[in-house]
């Protein structure tokens, strides 16, 4: 299980071949997120909403493995 240390937002203009970071993987739907609005008591922002996924594993455990997620953070 790897982490994730890229993430990018869809409409950015520098994705894909347009990135200058040529070692970077901007070109991975995986890896890109869509903005929404978010408007509360008249003011208005974008945000974005991912989960983050621990794993854990308890020593001389050879079964399965806990899972845990977080969602909103």
């Amino acid at each position: 299980m790897g982490v994730v240390t890229q993430m990018y937002f869809r409409g950015d203009p520098y994705l894909g071949t347009e990135d200058p970071c040529k070692i970077c993987s901007s070109e991975r739907n995986e890896l890109i997120t869509r903005p929404r609005l978010y408007c509360r008591k008249g003011d208005c922002m974008k945000t974005v909403k991912f989960d983050i996924v621990l794993e854990r594993k308890t020593p001389g455990q050879d079964g399965p493995r806990e899972m845990f997620n977080v969602i909103k953070v």
